[in-house]
């Protein structure tokens, strides 16, 4: 279906987004406890290729698709935290048009919050926002050994459902993380082919910024 029709469902499908909630930021955890995503194989020569492994699927008892990965890169885990805090990183450039940080701050009580506001032109403009929470829990700022970022949607259209996602940021060794992402939809006409491509396209810009390269275009 493409997004011109997508457009046309918007009238009332879904109810209001009902936000998962992130807690106490001590206990900030990842949207599910397990990553079911396999470990990235070695290659010839490179025990940490650079590449991302990725099991996704329909959740029919919680009436959603989701999609777990996990990567390695090459950088240090600053550099990783630092580029996950990047707007351009963090935006669906895929698919939204205009976006643009509206409420830093805005739950004081974790490390980094803030609010995305999204736009999504086509026969009908949508509009939705995404609050992010980051939490260093291992570590410190300049050498954080666990960082737990989560997003939700909390404001917007109603074509989105449910829009949540986590990213956890382990430092392995100098030079060297792994960062596991998992993501939750439920929208109409979207299905786990789509968080694919989300959690695909983060990781490709996470790689591409750490390494000071510029970010793919689409």
């Amino acid at each position: 279906m493409t997004r011109a029709s997508l457009c046309l469902l918007l009238a009332g499908c879904f109810n209001p987004p009902t936000p998962e909630g992130f807690g106490d930021p001590s206990l900030l955890g990842p949207l599910e406890v397990d990553n079911l995503a396999p470990p990235v194989p070695a290659e010839e020569g490179d025990p940490f290729p650079e590449s991302l492994s990725m099991v996704s699927g329909e959740d029919v008892d919680n009436d959603r698709y989701y999609a777990h990965a996990r990567g390695w890169l090459k950088a240090d885990s600053a550099d990783v935290w630092a580029s996950l805090r990047n707007l351009d990183v963090m935006a669906d450039r895929r698919e939204v048009d205009e976006y643009e940080l509206v409420a830093e701050g805005s739950l004081p009580e974790f490390d980094f919050s803030y609010v995305i506001a999204n736009r999504v032109e086509d026969l009908l403009t949508v509009n939705y926002e995404l609050t992010w929470v980051h939490e260093l829990q291992q570590g410190d700022l300049g050498i954080p050994e666990r960082v737990v970022v989560r997003w939700d949607k909390t404001d917007g259209t109603g074509f989105i459902d449910l829009l949540a996602g986590s990213v956890v940021i382990r430092r392995v060794d100098a030079g060297l993380c792994e960062v596991e992402l998992i993501e939750h939809l439920r929208a109409a006409a979207r299905d786990e082919q789509t968080i694919e491509q989300v959690l695909a396209d983060l990781y490709g810009d996470l790689r591409a910024d750490v390494h000071g390269e510029p970010l793919p275009t689409y």
